[in-house]
């Protein structure tokens, strides 16, 4: 059942509040008689409680001032007109209320602290960080919008004390954001057009997702799935750019799912355990990132810089799974990448002395190619 105003009623409202918003001047009479119509339309216009607390405010303080006085004459504020803008807009669309509860009710208690936002349900829990943009918002914009990053929903929202709720308490202060870096977005695009574009970006979040189509590490409302480890890659071409501690197994579920081509952005660390791997998968010369100080961001502090910038070099490394694909790739590596005439090096690292070369495989040395347009843009 939904519970609306007919027209004649919707008109009337739009129309009295019209006037009002109209006027320079008004009296306190006025005020409270569109107040009171504003409160009365509460349970057919379910928003409409949310944009009228200025009107009712201004109108306590002149009451106030006036001495009960509603014959007195007032000018209203700033705040109070838009929230009569608001009704004057938006009132016809949302008229109507259904008052019978749906079939499958889902209660969820959730926290939101200015850096971050946690949810807790029977279907599980979940927690994320604010945007730049979005942690500036009012601390109750950022509680309700906790809610509905679940999904569009009717909501029902009560208050429970911070002592009770523990669980949400304590994954709106939990997040770690160390694993939202970013990649910059100008130096993404160079990188696809260099190798080809990824359908799938499996280490991401609604904050840092370089391609609309990706996974997260938590339950999240624009992801395709949640857990990249969770299901089969082999149909994909993916974007991985995942935490740097799941690298060996992030290679060992390339290989295992047969995956045709993949963009893997991770350090030249030629001492890692993973590096022997990465290099047997190359399947092109790997992309040497610059040095530059925004080459990473996050997406809670435009501000912040990675703590590794000055020591790290990223690299792009464009690999595949099939035995084929890598040994056509190697057979044709440049000239200049073979030790013609010497004998091969036994080891496939290399000392990290020269900026060009990557390591070695098969007696032939992987080249580093580098962003020519770096210098031309930054």
């Amino acid at each position: 059942m939904v519970v609306s105003l007919p027209e004649n009623k919707i008109v009337d409202l739009i129309s009295k509040v019209t006037r009002l918003y109209n006027s320079s001047l008004c009296t306190l009479r006025d005020l409270a008689s569109v107040t009171g119509l504003i409160v009365s339309v509460f349970p057919a216009i379910k928003p409409a409680r949310l944009y009228y607390r200025n009107l009712e405010r201004i109108k306590a303080q002149y009451l106030r001032e006036n001495n009960d006085n509603y014959d007195a004459v007032i000018s209203l504020s700033t705040l109070a007109k838009q929230d009569l803008l608001w009704f004057m807009n938006e009132s016809r669309m949302y008229n109507g209320t259904n008052i019978i509860k749906p079939a499958t009710v889902i209660t969820l208690t959730t926290n939101a602290s200015l850096l971050d936002w946690g949810v807790v349900s029977e279907l599980g829990v979940t927690n994320g960080t604010w945007s730049h943009e979005e942690k500036s918002q009012h601390i109750n914009w950022l509680e309700l919008t906790a809610i509905c990053l679940e999904r569009s929903c009717v909501i029902e929202a009560f208050h429970i004390p911070g002592k009770t709720n523990l669980e949400a308490d304590r994954l709106s202060r939990g997040h770690k954001i160390n694993l939202e870096w970013k990649l910059h977005p100008t130096v993404f695009q160079w990188i696809i057009q260099s190798f080809f574009r990824p359908n799938i970006d499996l280490f991401a979040s609604r904050l840092n997702h370089q391609i609309p189509t990706y996974v997260s590490w938590k339950p999240d409302p624009g992801a395709k799935a949640v857990d990249a480890f969770s299901f089969s890659w082999h149909e994909f071409k993916p974007y991985l750019f995942p935490p740097f501690s799941l690298m060996g197994r992030m290679l060992m579920k390339l290989k295992r799912d047969c995956v045709q081509e993949a963009i893997i952005i991770a350090p030249w660390w030629p001492t890692a355990h993973w590096y022997p791997v990465v290099l047997h998968q190359l399947c092109a010369r790997p992309l040497l990132l610059p040095q530059w100080t925004k080459l990473l961001s996050h997406p809670q502090d435009r501000d912040m810089l990675h703590p590794l910038r000055a020591s790290m070099r990223l690299v792009t490394w464009r690999v595949s799974a099939l035995d084929s694909k890598v040994t056509a790739s190697h057979q044709e590596l440049p000239s200049t990448c073979s030790n013609h005439g010497n004998q091969g090096q036994k080891s496939n690292i290399l000392q990290r002395g020269s900026a060009s070369v990557a390591g070695v495989v098969r007696d032939k040395r992987i080249l580093f190619k580098h962003l020519q347009a770096w210098c031309v843009i930054f």
